[in-house]
């Protein structure tokens, strides 16, 4: 693995590592931040925004080029929701049993995951509306059509591996 542009690039092309390192660099940020979830002035919309300018924007940095398994959303999507629960001032879960849902429905919060596949969606179509000549459209698609192109590759034993394009399509 290698380190490009702050992002971590491994060679099987998985995100785990990387996803791992950024949930903790957010987590230390929103530790730094304790006062202010805390802070009784600051009415919860204002401290909702700055939790997603300073912690959020952090976390999905340059997530929208990835492709996830099924589990690495649901990180992001729980680290989100202890965040939140914290900053609604929801208290511990063995105290009370508040689920997820009804704190980020009472926040009017999204989920991680529809915040990150929205930024894929836009991306894609960045790509998808590109000229037919331009580097980012030759890399994805065979030339005018929407044909992806690690498609006209032979195909190795096992099983395929996921990629940008045909999770996004």
């Amino acid at each position: 693995s290698m380190t490009c542009l702050g992002a971590t690039l491994a060679a099987d092309g998985r995100i785990g590592s990387d996803l791992s390192r950024r949930i903790g660099a957010a987590q230390n940020d929103f530790r730094a931040l304790a006062k202010v979830w805390k802070h009784t002035l600051l009415n919860r919309r204002k401290t909702l925004r700055t939790y997603s300018a300073l912690v959020e924007t952090k976390l999905l940095y340059g997530l929208a080029t990835a492709c996830f398994t099924k589990a690495e959303p649901r990180r992001l999507d729980g680290f989100q929701a202890e965040c939140l629960t914290i900053i609604m001032g929801v208290l511990p879960s063995h105290i009370l049993r508040v689920s997820n849902a009804s704190v980020r429905t009472e926040a009017r919060y999204e989920h991680a995951s529809v915040l990150l596949l929205r930024k894929q969606l836009s991306l894609f179509g960045k790509v998808l509306r590109s000229e037919p000549q331009s580097p980012m459209r030759r890399v994805s698609f065979v030339g005018d059509t929407t044909r992806i192109a690690t498609y006209q590759y032979v195909r190795r034993f096992g099983r395929p591996k996921k990629e940008f394009l045909s999770t996004v399509m």
